[in-house]
Formats: C-alpha cells, structure tokens, sequence
C-alpha cells in the first residue's frame, strides 16, 4: 500500500471515528459551510451543464477510489472525460436530480475538508434511480475549493450492472 493511500486511509479513520456515537450539536466552521454550498452546487450541476463546466469542482491532479481500484487524473482532459462518463450514466437512467440524504463535512484545516455524503437520485418521473453514497477530500485552492479526491460506492441501477459516481 502506497504512502499517499495509507495516509489518506488514516485521515479518513480518524474523521469517522469522530462521527461515531452521539455527538453535541457544534458550531459550523467557514470552511464547512462553504463545502456545504460547494457541494450543493456540484450535485446540481450534473443534470444542468456541460462536463466541462463540471470538471471545474474538481482538483488536478484528482483521484479516484472505487473498489475496483484506483484512478489518477493529472490532466483536466482525464476529468471531462471522467465527468462525461457520470453523465453519460445518468442520461442512461433517466437522471433528474438528486437530494441529499446525509452530508457529514469535517473541516482538518482551514484549507482541507473531508465530507461523507448520501444522496438518493431520482428521475424525470421523480421515481428512485438509485441510493449513493460518497466521500469527498476538498482542497481550498485560489479558485475555492475543489475536490482532490473521490471516493464511490458501487450503486444498482434499474437494469444496469454498476455504476460509479
């Protein structure tokens, strides 16, 4: 296991440790409020814009982490074409739009946030697509944030094999 992996899998340990048990009601901070409005925007975008004008919410270099294994994007033409194939999956679908079930954000820096997220996807007949669930590992750049990396589940859709994303 790589240095990079094993120090991304204890960031991600310890900030799910924090979320175990019952936990007071805290203070937002800056940094998680504005990852909560980034996210927003970043789940709207899917059915509304170009991959192009997607790729913008992400990093690059960025990775991504299936349980297949795991993708380097180094260049901005690696994530359109990664966008574009999300895409390319929720038109297949039907896509519409998707609610967030449960976000989680965890601020580790001012300028480093790692956020859990579920959604349900829905589509144009407001019928359930499918549940997702995510992880996300924001880098505040001078651009604002953007994601570095990915983490995705494994999602069932109506007559398709798996789906990433």
């Amino acid at each position: 296991m790589c240095v990079c992996f094993k120090r991304l899998f204890a960031i991600l340990l310890f900030v799910s440790l924090g979320w175990v048990g019952s936990v007071p009601a805290q203070e937002i901070t800056l940094a998680e409020s504005e990852v909560s409005a980034f996210l927003n925007s970043y789940s709207a975008s899917f059915g509304t814009k170009s991959a192009e004008e997607v790729a913008v919410f992400f990093h690059v270099p960025m990775s991504v982490v299936f349980d297949t294994g795991v993708v380097v994007m180094t260049r901005n033409l690696d994530v359109v074409r990664y966008v574009q194939s999300i895409q390319n999956n929720l038109v297949a679908v039907d896509y519409a739009y998707s609610i967030w079930t449960d976000v989680r954000i965890k601020e580790m820096h001012p300028r480093l946030v790692v956020a859990s997220t579920s959604a349900v996807r829905y589509n144009g007949d407001n019928g359930t697509i499918a549940a997702t669930g995510s992880t996300y590992v924001l880098r505040k750049t001078e651009e604002g944030w953007k994601i570095a990396t990915f983490i995705s589940n494994v999602c069932q859709f109506r007559g398709h094999n798996t789906f990433h994303g």
